[in-house]
């Protein structure tokens, strides 16, 4: 999929500014406004014995909930991502794994914002947010052999140290995200996205040299403006491990 996406300005040639803001308008044209929002559905990951259910209560700008439940179990894990830092709970074994959110962005050179619009399966522009109407001028768009665009930045938006764009489907929709930490050899992170009538699956991958990781989130839809649930306190009966310790205990 990177592979594809970072050739394309190769092999086409891009959208007229009109052309542009047409597809554009219409890929964002159901992207409403929110304060609060939560999504529930499974997870299915390769490392889990089971795919637990999975509820996600967002607030915008400020947190991301992630609550992981087992049938006749209840919570069995629980993710929390605020403008500071990440909590991973393994509620099983009672671990956790507390990072800055500067960790996670060696992969991903957004902000807490723009993890919560991929969330909803939404294109962000680091550096400039949301795609809209108005960051528009600061990506190209490519036509796909098999219909559809690759989303492409622009010199405006280009990193140091990241290569990245989506793929929007012939139906005008995301259909996938990939990035690629130029200083990390081998390694391109992607999304994928799936749609069904109101349901949407969001597939997520790691991939380098030694490892090749995946889970995927089946989400219903959105239920916007809702209370959702609180963060978790984390007692002294909980131990706290390193990111590599926290993963090998799964």
């Amino acid at each position: 999929m990177a592979a594809g996406l970072f050739t394309a300005a190769f092999a086409q040639s891009p959208l007229s500014k009109r052309e542009r803001k047409e597809v554009v308008n219409t890929v964002v044209k159901d992207w409403n406004d929110w304060k609060t929002v939560s999504l529930s559905g499974k997870l299915k990951l390769d490392i889990l014995p089971l795919s637990p259910g999975v509820k996600i209560f967002m607030q915008r700008d400020s947190m991301i909930l992630i609550s992981l439940r087992a049938p006749l179990m209840g919570e069995v894990g629980r993710a929390e991502i605020d403008s500071d830092s990440i909590l991973v709970v393994n509620k099983m074994k009672k671990t956790y794994v507390k990072e800055s959110i500067e960790k996670a962005f060696d992969y991903y050179p957004g902000t807490l914002s723009d993890i919560q619009d991929i969330l909803l399966g939404r294109m962000v522009i680091p550096g400039f947010g949301l795609l809209s109407e108005e960051t528009a001028g600061v990506v190209e768009l490519f036509p796909e052999p098999a219909g559809g665009y690759s989303l492409l930045p622009g010199k405006k938006a280009e990193l140091d140290g990241f290569n990245y764009g989506y793929l929007i489907s012939p139906e005008l929709r995301n259909a996938a995200l990939a990035v690629v930490p130029v200083e990390k050899e081998g390694v391109i992170v992607g999304i994928s996205y799936s749609y069904a009538k109101d349901k949407c699956d969001m597939t997520v991958s790691y991939q380098s040299e030694n490892k090749n990781i995946s889970g995927t989130l089946e989400l219903d839809s959105p239920d916007w403006n809702s209370k959702g649930f609180a963060p978790m306190n984390i007692n002294s009966r909980y131990r706290r491990m390193d990111f590599k310790q926290f993963m090998k205990s799964f």
